[in-house]
């Protein structure tokens, strides 16, 4: 006995699924804003020095360019969610993750410059007043 005859003898044949009716796709949208794109990617790139920053001259690059990029994401997203609400142009997504991002890494920054700032004030402090200071 063959399988094809196997399969007809035991098993019923499947169902003839047909597509939802009412269904219509979604019109073609125009090209996205091309300053939400670079919001995004100016927005991925400080994520990628705290990955990177052990190659060398990569990891440099990206950590000099880390901090000018997310101020660079958030400008640039700005600008491209004002274009967009005037055009109607696509691109939101990508504007509003640019800015997300770049909000991120500007609050991560101001953080470990405050906690870099706290512990070697306190640093000082502790080292002046147990060496007899200069005062």
């Amino acid at each position: 006995m063959s399988d094809q005859q196997y399969q007809s003898q035991y098993y019923p044949p499947a169902p003839q699924y047909q597509p939802p009716t009412g269904y219509t796709p979604l019109p073609p949208t125009g090209p996205a804003n091309p300053m939400a794109l670079t919001a995004l990617i100016l927005g991925i790139v400080p994520f990628a020095a705290l990955v990177l920053f052990w190659i060398p001259i990569v990891g440099t690059i990206l950590v000099t360019a880390g901090g000018i990029s997310a101020i660079l994401a958030v400008v640039f997203g700005h600008i491209a969610l004002s274009q967009i609400k005037r055009s109607g142009q696509s691109g939101k997504g990508m504007a509003v993750t640019g800015l997300v991002l770049g909000y991120i890494s500007i609050g991560f920054t101001l953080l470990l410059i405050l906690i870099a700032v706290a512990l070697f004030g306190g640093l000082a402090a502790v080292l002046s007043t147990t060496s007899g200071g200069m005062a």
